[in-house]
């Protein structure tokens, strides 16, 4: 392994034991725990970005400094001069990555995975999370009878469960990509791995996550605060808190790519999840929302979320009243409310079974164009699509121009034929 900083030696040996040599020049060089050796190397002998302040380009120079100084000073040798290349290579001959995407992909989608199974903390907390909020809610919604008053109860939770899943799952991705942004700038930059193969990975590495859980939380608190007894709307309920955990996943990521870094995140998801959320169809019945706002009511994924648990939960579910909850009619006591659908009715949702299939349709769609869109906003940051295109038309070009020369060198030939004759 050869690592050069300022064009001198910083260390000439075996890879193993750059680890323990970097150690020895100074305790703080240490690997920090879960950290990658070769990103860690590259950053003690590489100075920050030119927008760094004063200070801290001063001390990247005095550390360098001190690392090229300690070689110098006791592990100085000569080094072999590279063998000079004899042949002529055609560089577009050559591939842009030395081993395929697939591979690419598993090989960064098990690393991916093998992070998320380290970070023991998250997964703890994820868990811990999960518990606090079933005992919680259980104990304040357990076992639901079918009297009026339930039946807000009844929104409230499904409206809480589906925005607990969302913004757990959106904030969790926030930081991802801003995080490791400059460390898969340099890898992309040195041909390592394509930003597809990086991207779908780090994708699809968040799903157990965004999976399991949810339905952990869901199949545990179902029964107990006492939702629709029926064994098909139990298994569709897991299904949309998936569905909308998924989705919240890929707002995230799509939000992680766009901005530079984590903490103009955090402050842009909240105001845009506050209007989409307002806009779901619990604060204000769709009916009710102005002709120039329904645009939003239509790009929600709350929208689409809640009405699907809504009309899971309340089509076909009996409701009765209690004697104070009956309202006085010339015609004699009245209970408001007997089925479910009266309440979607009136809140202006679906109100047919196949219509929660739509809704979950429509979660999942927005899930693939949020994917996808992530994947193109990340690929026009790192300018692959415009050096693609540029580098597209350069061998364009350059085998125009190899074909004028053969044309020319052929007409040529040919006159001279002629002329010998």
């Amino acid at each position: 392994l050869l690592l050069l900083a300022d064009g001198k030696v910083a260390y000439h040996g075996v890879a193993s034991e750059v680890e323990d040599y970097f150690t020895d020049i100074n305790p703080t060089y240490s690997l920090p725990r879960g950290f990658n050796i070769a990103d860690h190397v590259i950053d003690l002998i590489t100075r920050g970005s030119v927008g760094n302040a004063a200070h801290k380009r001063t001390k990247d120079n005095e550390r360098i400094q001190g690392i090229l100084d300690h070689w110098d000073g006791s592990h100085a040798q000569t080094l072999k001069s590279p063998p000079s290349v004899e042949d002529e290579t055609d560089l577009r001959k050559i591939p842009n990555f030395s081993s395929s995407r697939i591979l690419q992909f598993f090989v960064l989608l098990a690393r991916n995975l093998n992070n998320i199974l380290m970070d023991r903390m998250l997964t703890a907390g994820k868990a811990f999370q999960s518990l606090v909020m079933v005992v919680f809610l259980a104990s304040l919604y357990f076992r639901m009878d079918n009297t009026q008053t339930t039946i807000i109860s009844r929104l409230g939770l499904l409206f809480f469960v589906m925005l607990s899943q969302t913004m757990g799952s959106l904030f969790i991705v926030l930081r991802t990509f801003p995080e490791e942004y400059r460390i898969f700038k340099r890898e992309h930059s040195s041909r390592a791995y394509s930003v597809g193969s990086y991207y779908f990975s780090k994708v699809i590495a968040e799903v157990p996550h965004q999976v399991i859980f949810p339905i952990l939380f869901g199949a545990t608190l179902y029964w107990i605060v006492g939702f629709h007894p029926d064994a098909g709307r139990f298994f569709t309920f897991l299904l949309i808190i998936v569905s909308v955990a998924l989705t919240g996943i890929s707002m995230g990521e799509v939000i992680s790519v766009i901005v530079p870094n984590e903490q103009l995140a955090l402050l842009l998801a909240p105001v845009l999840i506050i209007v989409l959320v307002f806009f779901s169809g619990f604060y204000i019945a769709v009916d009710s929302i102005p002709p120039y706002y329904l645009e939003l009511y239509y790009i929600s994924p709350f929208a689409y979320g809640f009405g699907a648990l809504a009309a899971n939960e309340l089509l076909d579910l009996p409701f009765t009243c209690t004697a104070n909850e009956f309202i006085q009619t010339p015609n004699g006591p009245l209970c408001p409310i007997t089925q479910g659908v009266q309440k979607l009715e009136e809140l202006g949702m679906r109100r047919n079974y196949y219509d929660i299939w739509i809704n979950i349709g429509v979660l999942w769609a927005m899930i693939v164009v949020l994917k996808v869109l992530g994947f193109l906003i990340l690929l026009i940051r790192t300018n692959t699509i415009r050096a693609s295109v540029k580098r597209h038309i350069r061998n364009k070009r350059e085998e125009v121009k190899e074909q004028k020369r053969t044309m020319s060198g052929s007409a040529i030939d040919l006159s001279s034929t002629g002329g010998m004759a």
